[in-house]
């Protein structure tokens, strides 16, 4: 089977799996049919098992605890990556307006929560004034919530570079420190990477890049990485992972994912740094869904999460008092003053003390986010082999007309801004577009390669 073929059938197994517990939480009747009498709370994430965990167990004991007359019972909906869970979230809106019978999602990155509120997904909701008093409203131009409360940034998440020091070594090669380093051809076949199709996470990676360098050479430089990276693996912890167990020497993650490599093998075999004036902090967020059946505590679950209580899960050490109880989270809470009160965490640094100088603009990165995949996959993915085998010709020979052959975008950044706005909701012409941009890529790479023979 191919691996576009896997990944269709995957696509297609996580959406019936999220249809079939939703139909099935519907027809036993909803909130009030869930045993012992307490209602069914639905939330559907991205999240791995220690985030669902740890929050599903702290916030039952919180409200169970104050509301016994009232009980909830927490149940995930998670199908897979971000795209999966938009795919799902938008055609089960288009069939019934009113809600979904899911009441809240749960992480997966800004640029589809702006899609969604715009669309009209979202209720508002009030988090408590002193709660909102230390949140920020924007970070490096990357908002931490809505400004009309119909999202809030629940965690913060920096992006950067992970990489195993014994591999470099091995292959006798320093650690990349810029997205660009990331398109060296020194790097060839030793670059890892996760498809931001199926990762809110690696879409926010490869949207950075973008903007960090702007359009045109951005997307040289992603075509660069891709010609260096093996084969596109499913998930944000896909990279860091490979490069944790050798298979890569580097790659862009996520911080937490990064974490999690550097605590497994150490920070004498994996290291993390965030490229300086090239990269942003994001917010991971969480909103209730239009007609959440069970809005009550839909809305508490919410509340809870952006409490003090819930934002010391992501924070302090597991074990300890207010910490998680099985899973080390290892994030950054968005309550600034959990900096400064002497608590016990695993995670370094501050993210209100992070400088940069890159501006992320975030209403483009939401407007381009679909098309954006798509451009991706046209021009990239469904050509990665054609891709790869002009990168060999190209990478070595160093000639910057080459190069910049190689990296050529069939579409401006403002045509495809344009796109996105007006015609990109049409199937056929979707399909016609898309068409056309991977017949140019597989010309671009032909041309390359008969250019040189």
């Amino acid at each position: 089977m191919s691996r576009w073929m896997e990944t269709a059938l995957l696509a297609i197994l996580g959406i019936f799996v999220v249809v079939f517990m939703t139909m099935a939480w519907k027809s036993a009747g909803g909130p009030e049919a869930v045993p012992g009498g307490a209602a069914q709370l639905a939330v559907i994430s991205p999240h791995w098992e220690g985030i669902r965990y740890e929050f599903e167990h702290a916030f039952e004991q919180h409200w169970n605890g104050t509301h016994p007359e009232n009980p909830v019972d927490l149940t995930w909906l998670s199908p897979g990556g971000t795209s999966q869970i938009v795919r799902f979230i938008e055609s089960e809106f288009t069939k019934n307006p009113d809600g979904i019978g899911v009441d809240v999602i749960f992480g997966g990155g800004v640029a589809p929560y702006e899609y969604f509120k715009e669309k009209g997904f979202f209720e508002r909701i009030v988090l408590p004034q002193d709660t909102m008093a230390q949140i920020p409203p924007v970070i490096g131009g990357v908002r931490m919530y809505d400004i009309e409360h119909r999202w809030f940034g629940a965690a913060i998440s920096g992006f950067g570079i992970v990489c195993n020091h014994r591999v470099l070594q091995i292959i006798n090669r320093s650690a990349p420190r810029t997205w660009e380093d990331l398109a060296n051809p020194i790097y060839m076949d030793w670059i890892a990477s996760g498809d931001p199709r199926s990762s809110g996470s690696v879409h926010m990676l490869y949207e950075v890049i973008l903007q960090a360098y702007e359009f045109e050479k951005g997307y040289q430089i992603l075509c660069g990485m891709a010609g260096n990276i093996r084969a596109f693996d499913e998930g944000g912890n896909a990279t860091p992972r490979a490069v944790g167990m050798g298979e890569a020497a580097a790659g862009g993650s996520i911080d937490f994912y990064a974490a999690e490599q550097v605590d497994a093998y150490g920070p004498q075999n994996i290291g993390f740094s965030m490229p300086r004036d090239l990269s942003v902090l994001s917010a991971d967020p969480i909103a209730v869904l239009k007609g959440a059946p069970n809005h009550e505590h839909a809305t508490a679950f919410v509340q809870f999460v952006m409490s003090e209580e819930g934002q010391k899960l992501w924070y302090v050490t597991k074990g300890k008092p207010g910490g998680p109880v099985m899973f080390g989270l290892n994030r950054y809470p968005v309550l600034k003053n959990l900096y400064d009160a002497g608590l016990p965490t695993a995670v370094s640094g501050n993210p209100y003390e992070f400088r940069t100088e890159l501006r992320f603009d975030a209403d483009k990165s939401s407007a381009r986010w679909r098309i954006l995949n798509d451009l991706l996959k046209a021009t990239i993915f469904d050509v990665h082999s054609e891709l790869r085998s002009a990168w060999r010709i190209v990478g070595p020979a160093g000639d910057t007309d080459l190069l910049k052959k190689f990296g050529e975008c069939p579409v401006k950044e403002e045509d495809l801004a344009e796109l996105a706005r007006t015609k990109w909701r049409n199937p056929a012409t979707r399909a016609a577009v898309m068409t056309e941009w991977t017949l140019f890529a597989k010309e671009k790479f032909r041309t390359i390669r008969k250019g040189v023979q």
